[in-house]
């Protein structure tokens, strides 16, 4: 009997399904939100620790540089 009460009004049913419909919009629309800030995330933070890897190995180089140098001075003096 509820079953039959229920689907009486074809207009009720597609109207709570409209709204089914736009609550899943809503959601899917703040999952887009949240993949594309967490991607943004993870892409910067591999962004800013390959520039800190780059900055380690200029500076081991500068620093090789900078002992090499210091040594053939040394040689030089004697």
């Amino acid at each position: 009997m509820t079953s039959a009460i229920a689907y009486e009004n074809p207009d009720h049913r597609m109207q709570s399904s409209d709204m089914l419909i736009s609550k899943n919009y809503h959601i899917r629309q703040w999952l887009v939100i949240v993949g594309l800030v967490t991607i943004g995330l993870l892409l910067s933070v591999i962004f800013i620790n390959c520039i800190l890897r780059i900055r380690r190995v200029y500076r081991r180089i500068e620093l090789d540089e900078e002992k090499g140098s210091s040594a053939c001075t040394q040689y030089e003096n004697v």
